[in-house]
């Protein structure tokens, strides 16, 4: 008697602290506010309410059919979702490094000399711009017919000020180094644009981070969006 005692005990402590008796209610879409409300009054712990609104969310764009399960493996359910979602992600973090590195290692670019060109209409010169050089050198075994990337610049203390994206379809030869001239053409209502201008060269950090190659033989490395 005592044992069957004990257990209800038990089981009641379950229902109230755990929501155990809640999520083997089966959802229906047309009863979603009582089972709401019947989830509210459970106290189930805050990662597995927020599981369970990601599910329901999913449902509501169509992404998810949640009919005729129980709460419980709506949770569950969710909970791989995501886990397999990070997983994903992570495996494709890992291969764009991967990328990264490979495409650094064929083409290495670096800016040189940054020199201002304020606006001067008496010259026909209508808004501020910047001349730079950026230094590319191929250091693969094959010619590349052209490249993509993105030139960033930071201040001193490593806070982005612009961001500018570049591509060349001149080409360069195996082992061969250049130099390209380029104008960056500035805004001057744009507050990124005024930094860049007034900061000199010497107190910018600049990161090139190439996003695609082309080979003379037709490769192409990279993302081709």
């Amino acid at each position: 008697m005592m044992g069957k005692k004990i257990m209800v005990i038990l089981v009641l402590f379950c229902l109230l602290l755990t929501g155990c008796g809640v999520k083997s209610t089966v959802y229906k879409a047309d009863q979603k506010e009582k089972i709401l409300q019947e989830v509210a009054k459970a106290q189930l712990p805050e990662q597995e309410v927020q599981l369970l609104m990601q599910a329901l969310m999913a449902e509501a764009f169509g992404a998810r059919k949640l009919d005729g399960k129980t709460i419980g493996d709506i949770i569950d359910e969710q909970k791989k979702i995501n886990e397999e979602k990070q997983k994903k992600e992570e495996e494709e973090k890992i291969k764009a490094e991967k990328l990264a590195q490979e495409l650094a290692g064929y083409l290495t670019v670096s800016v040189e000399n940054k020199v201002n060109v304020p606006r001067d209409t008496s010259k026909w010169i209508f808004n501020d711009s910047v001349k730079i050089d950026l230094l590319v050198a191929n250091n693969s075994k094959k010619d590349i017919s052209g490249f993509k990337g993105e030139v960033t610049y930071k201040d001193l203390f490593g806070d982005t000020i612009l961001t500018s994206n570049y591509k060349n379809d001149a080409g360069i030869k195996s082992g061969e180094a250049k130099r390209i001239p380029l104008v960056i053409e500035l805004n001057e209502f744009m507050p990124e644009h005024k930094k860049f201008f007034n900061t000199d060269l010497s107190k910018m950090k600049v990161i090139w981070n190439t996003k695609q190659i082309v080979f003379s033989d037709g490769q192409m490395l990279g993302n081709t969006k």
